[in-house]
């Protein structure tokens, strides 16, 4: 877990000091970024001053009882959830520091949204930026995506990651510029934890070879459509394989008591 916590905390300053470095250049795409994220991301410290330490229900405890002593990852909730939570618990040891770093990602997502969104369709932007920020993450403040995002269910995290995953397709043949291999490989990286995190979204595997193929050579060359499409066929693969297994175990245990 030490591993996976390094790779979480070189991953997050990577990226930090990417943005930053974008912003200092005055990219106005970055500086707009930055704009949702704090806004939305004030708003939810906000909800959870209210609601702390989160919305914890049976499942999420589970969970948390499950890794306390990195004997299990819960393999009913998918062992990618016991993981995901294990690291964050590395950052701040208490539940509540799950619910606040899981704001983070979401605030992160939805701001990459947005953007996106707003750049690839021309959306048109009100003068008072803060106003325009407000009335386009209403979508995003709604109850019930509120409920699971305070808690530790899988799909609180699971629905926003799966709403970059689809924005990504949709925007692509829009693009103009040729995808980096970063971008590339994290279309992969994404599209396997979406499509297998929850069962029913093994839907994504074919889904995303398909799309992805259909994306024009000029953003996305066919030498990195394969490398896309096999990490995504391939570490879905591997998850679904082992947490099978995982699930074996869990399902031997309880016939035995």
């Amino acid at each position: 877990m030490k591993s996976l916590y390094l790779v979480f905390l070189l991953a997050s300053w990577s990226i930090a000091f990417h943005v930053f470095k974008r912003i200092r250049a005055n990219d106005l795409g970055y500086k707009r970024g930055w704009s949702v994220f704090c806004v939305y991301f004030l708003l939810m410290m906000f909800i959870l001053l209210i609601l702390w330490p989160g919305t914890w229900a049976w499942d999420d405890l589970w969970t948390i009882n499950g890794i306390k002593n990195y004997d299990s990852f819960h393999a009913w909730q998918h062992f990618f959830t016991g993981l995901y939570q294990d690291v964050l618990l590395q950052v701040f040891p208490f539940p509540g520091g799950i619910i606040l770093l899981q704001n983070v990602i979401v605030s992160v997502c939805v701001s990459f949204v947005v953007t996106k969104l707003e750049a690839t369709y021309n959306i048109v932007r009100l003068r008072n930026i803060f106003l325009d920020t407000i009335l386009k993450v209403i979508p995003f403040l709604l109850p019930p995506v509120l409920m699971y995002q305070f808690s530790g269910y899988r799909i609180g995290l699971h629905i926003y990651l799966e709403l970059v995953l689809l924005v990504i397709l949709i925007c692509g043949n829009r693009e103009k510029d040729e995808w980096c291999w970063p971008y590339t490989i994290l279309l992969g990286l994404l599209s396997s934890i979406v499509a297998t995190w929850r069962t029913e979204a093994f839907i994504y595997i074919p889904c995303v070879c398909v799309l992805s193929w259909l994306i024009k050579e000029e953003v996305l060359p066919k030498k990195k459509k394969y490398i896309c499409i096999i990490i995504s066929v391939l570490l879905s693969y591997a998850s679904i394989i082992y947490k099978t297994k995982r699930l074996e175990i869990v399902i031997i245990r309880l016939f035995h008591y």
